[in-house]
């Protein structure tokens, strides 16, 4: 079971690569939902990170480097047990390597 920020943020992630007509939800997508949340944000800037510095290199990438489904295609990301078996699968590949974070 992941946490409900978790599911928020995810949630975040696939609306925008679903927003922009990508083929796929990647780990782009997830630091651009964590960017909008406040806990993220706050984790960037300790990090030295400038939020919006990171948000306009991830715009710009998303613009130039990544090809958009062409409209009428009809996308298709997996959701409930599907997906949540995919994140299960990490979660227990990160368990399994001793990180204690997921």
């Amino acid at each position: 079971m992941i946490s409900k920020e978790l599911s928020a943020t995810l949630g975040f992630a696939v609306r925008e690569a679903k927003k922009r007509r990508h083929d796929h939800v990647s780990i782009e997508h997830v630091l651009f939902a964590i960017l909008h949340d406040d806990y993220g944000i706050e984790i960037i800037e300790h990090c030295g990170g400038k939020v919006e510095n990171v948000k306009k290199n991830l715009l710009r990438f998303f613009d130039e480097k990544w090809g958009k489904i062409p409209e009428g295609v009809r996308l298709y990301f997996p959701a409930g047990p599907q997906a949540s078996k995919g994140l299960s699968k990490e979660r227990s590949t990160c368990q399994i390597s001793g990180k204690t974070r997921s």
